[in-house]
């Protein structure tokens, strides 16, 4: 703006004030008019645009004005016009015209001044929005620095902190939250040890005293991905490219809903803002150029034309309440999902990734996938004694083996230290380049893994991931410790009891009474499943009409709770074998199982056993591999009736279907029966711990003694 543009318009301005307004302003600057021009409005026009005209008039008022005068005119200036009401609370209040001298605040000697005015023209009194007068040759306070290019960003980088927060989580093998919210001291603690923020962490009670954790959390809660244990969508999440995955969390943050409580609850500065608000905010922070803080962001966001004035005197007091929530936003969310980089203690930068968020665009087409294989640099160290495994692999490796990992490691923890090899990093960016992660595999660990159901099929599966051999010295001990604690297991069983094995054998060559006879656990005693009318009938229909102390209907009767909690179980054992893609937590299995009456919950134990014995077969394929030399049944029988008789143990060779092997079992015989048209041994195998059924076809020898 030249300079008589500059004075066209002051003079401009300064017509829509009235006469009174005018001679105070011209007596408070010290402008002398004499005779009749002083009578005369045009007159102070003239001669306070002149004052104001003068560069050197200008830098001389500003140099005796005090630091609070030259902030506020620097705050306005640098946009077109602000809130009033946030303004005046920041810079004091203006009172009635007669009460201005001397002046008692900062707007008061600004419009005394001749600068202040109203955005719509006039006296500021009573105005929504506030303006100043341009002045010639006066340079802004806190000049930016210049712009550059955009802060260079690995879009992964933001994201390592997610990935170890989620294999934290899935390693408490108990979680608990204060008041649903938040982690405790020990395990805030340990959290904030693992992620990028470079605040102290020692003293924290719990994650709620640090607004980078409760952000943290947050956006995971709200995109669903823990709720609070790790949901179906956040397992999926884990398997997105880093864009994918980027775009997933600030949408959303700026999607609303009926979000307020919850935002609210995690202690975010926006909780009742809007997603207008945060769209206009994203809209401000991309417009900007070059480094900037967090009052000129809140100065541009305040200007925004999609936002009314009673927003901004709604949601906040002052201009400093807008500055530490801009500021806090920028310290945690953008700063936590790559946005912004911060430069010093007060300016900011936006990085390429930000630029691509805000512009609700795809990131950069150069963003590095999660590496996997020997970009991921795995390799294995093994304890002195022998009783733990150490895996190290790099920060980038892909999240979803790095949380199938953490489901089967003691601890899985970030480590500082020497870049990993063929790690993809940006020589710009900060320590968290040199960030590798070690996983510590232990009998406990493993063991614990299987006692919550985690099948290693979970685990093979991110090994490949990683690009390590499944056929190894280290693969077959981590199978050892898992199958420890795949050993031990307690159930509540209803049992049906008879009095002679004769009974029992009955019983189980019965065509109906197979539905629900489950498991034989002695020559006398077998599980039984279902509902106990069925169970009194089918007896009666085997001549055995015994009077049966059978609970009611209502307590064995199922319902939505145990047929849930099948579903779960099955879906837990189809884990072992297969990698689905969300283990499922036992908790909210027990949750189910506790809804369920006692006798209930021993009819749906019952079913359970049946379901996985089934499942065993259809695994097995069901296969009927005849044995090398299929025996004739007729010459074991007799020997096999002797033992049954005489209640002794046997050695068989027996070759297994299923497995296509040759076995050495010792057992207990407990009765012949016929199914199918073939003759079947049941007996108790000390081998299995359990009773099994055995095809005489198949028995290749018998010998009498111990094994």
């Amino acid at each position: 703006m030249t300079s008589d543009e500059l004075y066209l318009a002051q003079t401009a301005w300064l017509s829509a004030l009235p006469y009174d307004a005018l001679r105070r302003i011209g007596d408070f600057l010290g402008v002398g008019l004499r005779g009749e021009a002083r009578n005369r409005k045009e007159g102070w026009v003239a001669a306070i645009a002149a004052h104001w005209s003068d560069p050197v008039e200008v830098q001389r008022c500003f140099r005796c004005a005090s630091a609070a005068l030259r902030s506020a005119y620097d705050r306005l200036r640098r946009t077109p016009e602000l809130p009033a009401a946030l303004f005046l609370a920041e810079y004091g209040g203006l009172r009635s015209l007669s009460d201005l001298a001397p002046p008692h605040s900062v707007a008061e000697q600004l419009f005394l001044s001749g600068l202040l005015h109203a955005a719509e023209g006039g006296v500021p009194f009573s105005a929504a929005r506030l303006r100043v007068l341009p002045l010639p040759g006066l340079a802004l306070l806190h000049e930016a620095p210049a712009s550059s290019a955009p802060f260079q960003l690995d879009p992964r980088q933001p994201l390592f902190d997610f990935v170890q927060m989620f294999c934290f989580w899935l390693q408490q093998r108990e979680p608990r939250l204060l008041q649903g919210r938040w982690l405790r001291s020990n395990s805030a603690r340990r959290l904030y040890a693992r992620l990028r923020p470079q605040e102290a962490s020692a003293s924290l009670r719990s994650h709620k005293q640090s607004p980078f954790l409760r952000t943290l959390w947050f956006l995971a809660r709200h995109a669903n991905l823990i709720a609070p244990e790790v949901t179906v969508l956040g397992w999926r999440w884990l398997e997105l490219s880093p864009t994918e995955q980027l775009t997933m969390l600030w949408e959303a943050w700026l999607q609303d809903g009926n979000d307020e409580r919850e935002r609210s609850a995690y202690l975010q500065p926006d909780a009742r803002w809007g997603i207008a608000a945060r769209r206009a905010l994203a809209a401000c922070m991309a417009r900007l150029s070059g480094a900037f803080t967090a009052q000129r962001l809140a100065d541009a966001w305040s200007v925004d034309p999609t936002l009314p004035v009673t927003f901004f005197t709604t949601h906040f007091h002052t201009f400093g309440d807008v500055e530490r929530s801009l500021r806090l936003l920028l310290e945690t969310v953008f700063h936590l999902l790559g946005v912004v980089a911060p430069l010093d203690t007060e300016h900011f930068a936006l990085t390429d990734v930000g630029h691509q968020l805000l512009a609700q665009g795809r990131l950069l087409s150069s963003a590095s996938p999660w590496s996997s294989g020997e970009a991921a640099a795995a390799g294995w160290s093994p304890s002195q004694d022998g009783q733990s495994l150490t895996l190290r692999f790099a920060w980038c490796a892909s999240p979803s083996a790095q949380a199938r990992i953490a489901l089967f490691s003691e601890d899985l923890q970030a480590m500082h230290g020497a870049a990993p090899q063929n790690a993809a990093t940006d020589a710009e960016e900060d320590a968290s380049a040199s960030v590798f992660s070690l996983a510590r595999f232990t009998p406990e660990s493993m063991a614990a893994a299987a006692v919550q159901g985690h099948g290693l099929a979970h685990l093979w599966h991110a090994l490949r991931l990683l690009g390590l051999p499944l056929h190894t010295e280290e693969i077959a001990r981590l199978h050892a410790w898992w199958e420890a604690g795949d050993q031990v297991t307690a159930t509540l069983l209803p049992i049906l009891r008879t009095r002679r094995p004769e009974q029992l054998a009955q019983l189980v060559q019965d065509g109906d009474a197979q539905r629900w006879l489950v498991e034989v656990l002695s020559p006398t005693a077998a599980v039984w499943r279902g509902d106990a009318k069925v169970l009194q009938s089918c007896l009666r229909k085997a001549g055995l009409p015994a009077a049966l102390d059978l609970p009611t209907e209502r307590e064995v009767a199922a319902n939505d709770a145990a047929a849930l909690w099948l579903a779960g179980r099955l879906y837990q054992r189809l884990g072992r074998f297969l990698p689905l893609p969300a283990p499922l937590s036992n908790r909210a299995l027990d949750a189910l199982f506790a809804q369920l009456t006692p006798l209930q919950q021993a009819a749906a134990q019952a079913q359970q056993a049946a379901l996985l014995e089934h499942l065993a077969d259809l695994l097995d394929a069901l296969p009927f591999t005849p044995p090398p030399s299929p025996a004739d049944p007729e010459q074991w029988r007799g020997r096999l009736e002797t033992a049954i008789a005489r209640r002794a143990s046997l050695l068989l060779t027996y070759v297994s279907a299923g497995r296509n092997l040759t076995t050495r079992r010792r057992v207990e015989p407990h009765w012949i029966e016929t199914r199918r048209g073939s003759l079947y041994l049941r007996a108790y195998c000390y081998n299995a711990g359990r009773v099994l059924t055995f095809r005489l076809d198949r028995i290749l020898a018998i010998e009498e003694g111990e094994a």
